[in-house]
């Protein structure tokens, strides 16, 4: 089974705030690509749409979103008590196109607007939830009207801006 798009999610009794704002700061100095959590979802292939959304206390919602750029790994647990317990989780990488601080104002569609696209799908208790194509393009539109867009090129992708000759070679780095 394919997903198009993935919930993935943060909760501050979960993972602490600190590493969060340590990640908005790495996504402000251009680190993008960052690992998140994919809970026991193993399933999803690069490529796949990514949404983070905050759960938890306080204001709740959509505050970033991206694009996977690995399958799953495991690795060391994100939560500290449970990985001094040698415990694991499972991980992808996710290249951050908007990345917000849901403390300062960050969460661009919040709990009621996401209410009203499905009732369901935001009161998953774990990340890496797919998110189904019929909620996929509400949530999209959602998301285009609250952020600005940025021009978003995978490595591999040349600038159609730009004309090459036939058979010219490119370098991808």
């Amino acid at each position: 089974m394919t997903i198009d798009a993935v919930l993935l999610t943060w909760k501050a009794t979960d993972w602490d705030y600190s590493a969060l704002q340590e990640r908005l700061e790495q996504f402000a100095a251009g680190e993008t690509i960052q690992r998140w959590s994919c809970g026991n979802t193993k399933n999803i292939a690069s490529g796949t749409r990514a949404f983070l959304l905050k759960q938890g206390t306080g204001p709740t919602g959509i505050f970033g979103a991206g694009t996977v750029v690995s399958t799953p790994y495991e690795d060391d647990h994100y939560n500290e008590s449970k990985r001094a317990l040698g415990k694991k989780a499972l991980y992808v990488k996710v290249q951050f196109e908007h990345l917000f601080d849901p403390s300062k104002g960050g969460i661009k569609i919040d709990r009621d607007a996401l209410q009203t696209i499905d009732e369901k799908l935001w009161n998953s208790q774990g990340s890496g939830k797919s998110i189904p194509t019929s909620i996929l393009n509400k949530l999209e539109d959602l998301w285009g009207q609250k952020v600005t867009p940025t021009e978003f090129r995978l490595p591999d992708e040349i600038d159609s801006k730009k004309t090459y000759p036939e058979g010219a070679q490119k370098t991808i780095s």
